[in-house]
């Protein structure tokens, strides 16, 4: 069984534009982005660690693949994939995108993901 869940999430940032734009001067971060301390680079663009997936009431731990799939600074986009496999339940495929956009004297970082569980969880 499949279920997908999808994000829109949109942050106002109390800075012009161009002082945002280190997010992808020194992008990835990926132990922010799998919630873990545990994560190492495993290939170019590509990171293996653990990630925590909490659905309701039920957290599971998996084992987890984040690839940059696509970086363009000027843009200001990224396209992140993560795949995470537990071996007691499921699993999980993410598509992440950042944007970072201009809005008066503000810069409006939006993240958007479509999650697709895969398998049982819970």
């Amino acid at each position: 069984a499949e279920a997908l869940i999808q994000f829109d999430q949109r942050v106002l940032i109390g800075a012009q534009l161009t002082r945002c734009d280190s997010l992808f001067e020194t992008f990835p971060r990926p132990p922010a982005f799998l919630g873990s301390a545990t994560c190492t680079l495993r290939a170019t663009n590509q990171y293996q660690g653990s990630l925590r997936v909490q659905v309701g009431p039920i957290t599971v731990e998996m084992e987890a693949t984040m690839t940059l799939k696509e970086e363009d600074a000027q843009a200001r986009r990224a396209v992140m994939e993560v795949e995470g496999r537990s071996l007691r339940m499921g699993g999980v495929h993410e598509t992440i995108v950042l944007e970072l956009t201009e809005s008066t004297q503000q810069t409006e970082l939006r993240i958007t993901a479509d999650i697709v569980f895969l398998g049982r969880i819970g």
